[in-house]
């Protein structure tokens, strides 16, 4: 089975966060985004009173939308001060009847920037040495945490862990941009 090297799919949702805008949440407790369609994640965002992220979670709905898939997705934000605290979207992206769970922070680091991180778990029928062939050729081994778990790196903020998972095998992408 061939695996497409694109599968950083993300936000083709709709959203359904205008509650989630106008009170402020516990810290234990999410606010739900529910499932959006492009530009409705960055919306929810600026309502939710985040405008320093909103650019940089812009991006990340350009960038994993492209594939146009249904995205839900659940939002922790800092009950005061939201612009200027950590943020978080917790997504799962349905491809060809499967589900890829994405995890986002994003944290404000100057007036109008944000750096961010996200992680990308998705579970293949392979095993990870297939997996690591074929989906992610362009990545070199790296080594592993400790027994299990393999490293593959790009670039020193890009890594993909490869853990096995039954007969196949769970990814991990993690990325993190400045």
């Amino acid at each position: 089975m061939y695996f497409k090297t694109s599968l950083f799919v993300f936000f083709a949702t709709t959203l359904a966060a205008s509650t989630a805008a106008q009170s402020p949440v516990k810290p234990a407790e999410p606010a739900s985004v529910a499932t959006a369609v492009g530009g409705m994640i960055t919306q929810a965002t600026r309502k939710m009173g985040i405008a320093k992220c909103a650019s940089r979670v812009e991006q990340h709905e350009r960038f994993f939308s492209q594939q146009n898939n249904p995205v839900s997705a659940l939002s922790f934000v800092a009950p005061k001060d939201q612009n200027n605290r950590l943020f978080s979207l917790s997504l799962e992206i349905v491809e060809q009847n499967e589900s890829v769970y994405v995890s986002t922070t994003y944290a404000p680091s100057g007036k109008d920037d944000c750096a961010a991180s996200y992680d990308l778990v998705k579970y293949w029928p392979n095993s990870c040495k297939e997996v690591a062939a074929k989906v992610y050729f362009q990545f070199a081994g790296t080594g592993s945490l400790a027994s299990q778990i393999s490293v593959l790196g790009r670039d020193p903020n890009v890594k993909v862990f490869l853990m096995p998972a039954g007969e196949g095998c769970v990814s991990i992408k993690k990325e993190i941009v400045f």
